[in-house]
C-alpha cells in the first residue's frame, strides 16, 4: 500500500506535542454549540493557510443547521494557553458497504450526509494557525481514534493537504482535475480571450455571433437575496432539465440540498453571486458562485442547451462572459471553475490542478476485507506511489 510522506510545513521549532511529552488534545463540542465556537472558527479561518469557502463560517454554520440534527457532528477546537490554534468537524456514521457488511466511517469536515443530499464539498480540511499545523494533525487523529473506526474519509481535498493529514497511513485516492483563471495575472497581461487557444477563440466567436443574432449579450447579477433565490430557482430548472435528459436525477431533486442553498443565499448574500447571461430577452444560462476572500468558486450552473446546433455552446459562452464580468467589475483575484471534466472548463482556464477523495484504511478486519474485495475486483486505485 502507498505510504504518504508527511508534507514539509513551516512549524515552530518545538511543537506543543513534543513540549508536553504527548499528543495535544482538542476540546470537543456538540454541533448545537456552534455559536460558542463561532468566534474561534472565524479567527482561525482568517489566518488559515488553506482557508476556503467550504470551511468558512457561512458554509459550516449553514451545513450544521440543515444536517446537524441527523448526523450529530462533533466540533473540535485545539487551544494553546487559551487561544484557538485549530478547529475541525468529525462525522461518525455506520454505512453498509454494498449491502455486505457495516463500515464504521469517520468523515472530516462538512461531509457524511446521504449521497442524494450531498453538498459536494471541495477544498475540504480544517482551519488552523499556520504555525500549528503539525500539532493540529496530531490532535485530529487523536480525536478520530477516540472511538473504533474502519474507514476515515476525506472528501474533496487538495492532494498537498491530504498528504499532510493522511501522513504514512494506508489510503486510497481518486483524483479529478480542477481548473481556474488567475484574474490578477490576466489583468496584468491584457486581453483574456487572447490567452486562450485558437480553437477556443474560434468557438467563442461563432457562439457569440449565434447568440448575438437573438439580441445583445448581457450579464446581470442578483442585487437582493430575494432576487438571488429566484435566480437559483431558474438555474435549478435548467439544471434539472439537463440531467433528466441524461437519465439522472440532478442535485436539485434533493429538498435538503435545495434548502441548504436557499438558507446560504438568504443568510449570507455577500458571499454568493447569482449571474444570468442573456441574448436579447432569452436566457443562455445561469451560474451560482460562492465567494471567500478574493476567490470566486463556480459551484452550480444551469444552461439552456439546444440539441443539434453546434454553435449553441451555453456553458462556454456563459462562463466566458462571467469571467469577463469578474475581470471588469470586481476586485476578485481568482475564478475557480472547481473540479470536473467538462471540456469548457479546460478550454477557458489558465490554471489547472487536482483535487482528491481519500479513504484511509482502519486496522480492522472489515477494512481489510473491503480493500481485498476492491483490489480483487480491480476497482478504485491505491494512493500515488503504491506498487
Amino acid at each position: 500500500m502507498a505510504q504518504y510522506q508527511r508534507g514539509q510545513g513551516r512549524y515552530r521549532e518545538m511543537s506543543i506535542s513534543k513540549a508536553n511529552g504527548g499528543v495535544p488534545k482538542a476540546h470537543s463540542y456538540s454541533w448545537m454549540e456552534w455559536p460558542q465556537v463561532l468566534a474561534d472558527w472565524e479567527e482561525l479561518h482568517s489566518i488559515s493557510p488553506h482557508a476556503s469557502f467550504f470551511n468558512s463560517p457561512p458554509w459550516v454554520g449553514t451545513w450544521l443547521e440543515v444536517f446537524g440534527a441527523d448526523l450529530q457532528p462533533t466540533i473540535y477546537v485545539l487551544k494553546v494557553l487559551g487561544s484557538p490554534r485549530a478547529a475541525w468537524i468529525l462525522v461518525r456514521r455506520t454505512q453498509h458497504w454494498r449491502k455486505l457488511f457495516p463500515m464504521r466511517c469517520v468523515f472530516l469536515g462538512t461531509a457524511g450526509e446521504d449521497e442524494a443530499d450531498s453538498v459536494c464539498v471541495e477544498y475540504n480540511g480544517f482551519v488552523c494557525h499556520p504555525e500549528y499545523y503539525e500539532d493540529a494533525v496530531n490532535a485530529l487523529w487523536a480525536s478520530v481514534n477516540q472511538s473504533p473506526w474502519d474507514e476515515f474519509i476525506l472528501k474533496g481535498a487538495q492532494p498537498e493537504i491530504a498528504c499532510k493529514i493522511v501522513g504514512n497511513r494506508q489510503a486510497r485516492e481518486s483524483l479529478l482535475p480542477t481548473f481556474g483563471i488567475d484574474l490578477d495575472e490576466v489583468r496584468g497581461h491584457g486581453d483574456y480571450l487572447q490567452r486562450l487557444s485558437h480553437n477556443t477563440r474560434q468557438q467563442l466567436r461563432k457562439s457569440f455571433r449565434f447568440y448575438g443574432e437573438r439580441g445583445q449579450l448581457n450579464v446581470a447579477t442578483a442585487r437582493e437575496p430575494e432576487e438571488a433565490v429566484a435566480m437559483l430557482d431558474e438555474l435549478a430548472g435548467l439544471h434539472q432539465k439537463t440531467w433528466h435528459s441524461r437519465g439522472q436525477p440532478g442535485v436539485f431533486s434533493s429538498p435538503r440540498f435545495t434548502d441548504f442553498h436557499r438558507r446560504l443565499i438568504t443568510s449570507f448574500p455577500n458571499n454568493v453571486q447569482l449571474l444570468r447571461a442573456t441574448a436579447g430577452n432569452q436566457t443562455i444560462g445561469l451560474l451560482y458562485s460562492l465567494i471567500s476572500g478574493s476567490t470566486l468558486y463556480t459551484y452550480q450552473s444551469g444552461f439552456a442547451y439546444e440539441e443539434g446546433n453546434q454553435n449553441a455552446r451555453p456553458g462556454l459562452v456563459v462562463t466566458a462572459l462571467a469571467i469577463e464580468h469578474c475581470l471588469s467589475h470586481t476586485t476578485l483575484s481568482y475564478f475557480d471553475l472547481m473540479a470536473g471534466t467538462g471540456r469548457y472548463k479546460k478550454s477557458l482556464s489558465t490554471v489547472q490542478s487536482q483535487i482528491g477523495w481519500y479513504e484511509v484504511f482502519g486496522d480492522t478486519l472489515r477494512s481489510k476485507l473491503k480493500e481485498l474485495i476492491k483490489r480483487t475486483a480491480g476497482r478504485g486505485r491505491p494512493a500515488s506511489g503504491d506498487k
